[in-house]
């Protein structure tokens, strides 16, 4: 009988000894994640906190209320990058518009889609009053661009356009039909 409870007893332990080791392994690697975490949302916001001044710079030296980060990208298929723009509002209204981004030129064999290329491969807050811009100010807003694996390489031409919501909501559904457009840009995109 007492080498049974002697038995049980160290294996009460082993069980103890096993549940704390357990808990701080899993402790350490919670810990470990959040810190991963935690340092690459800092690497995304100086990434971008570059962007807006190069932004910035831009809208100041620019006759354009519109820019984006850069005219000429050059992207792998499957490959991500953060970009952005910003818009400039010298009226002495505040305005709310939106953005869409047309495919206007696509290599041969390509897909040259509004949906396809704006929905699947340019990120960003969309709506035709998505963005207010109070008089005299700017804005600069991130741009996640996703080349899909399948793309077809090659450059493409995409215009950025800004357009205003007014009157109630009006949308620019193409870019043929965008009455309401107040400024756009070129990106030169090169699939590689």
């Amino acid at each position: 009988m007492r080498k049974n409870k002697k038995a049980a007893l160290q294996l009460s332990i082993s069980m103890i000894v096993i549940i704390v080791l357990a808990m701080t392994v899993l402790g350490l690697g919670l810990t470990f994640t959040r810190d991963l975490f935690d340092k690459l949302q800092d690497i995304v916001g100086l990434t971008f906190s570059k962007i807006k001044k190069e932004l910035n710079t831009k809208l100041d030296t620019s006759e354009e209320p519109l820019v984006f980060s850069t005219t000429n990208l050059e992207m792998s298929r499957g490959s991500k990058q953060l970009e952005g723009f910003g818009f400039r509002n010298d009226g002495n209204s505040e305005m709310k518009i939106g953005i869409r981004f047309f495919p206007v030129k696509c290599p041969p064999g390509a897909t040259c889609d509004v949906e396809e290329i704006e929905g699947k491969w340019f990120t960003y807050i969309q709506g035709a009053e998505a963005y207010t811009i109070k008089p005299g100010s700017r804005i600069m807003r991130e741009v996640h661009i996703s080349v899909p694996r399948g793309a077809t390489t090659g450059l493409y031409l995409i215009k950025m356009v800004a357009y205003t919501g007014s009157p109630q909501g009006s949308a620019c559904p193409s870019l043929d039909n965008c009455p309401n457009e107040l400024a756009s840009t070129q990106i030169f995109l090169t699939v590689g």
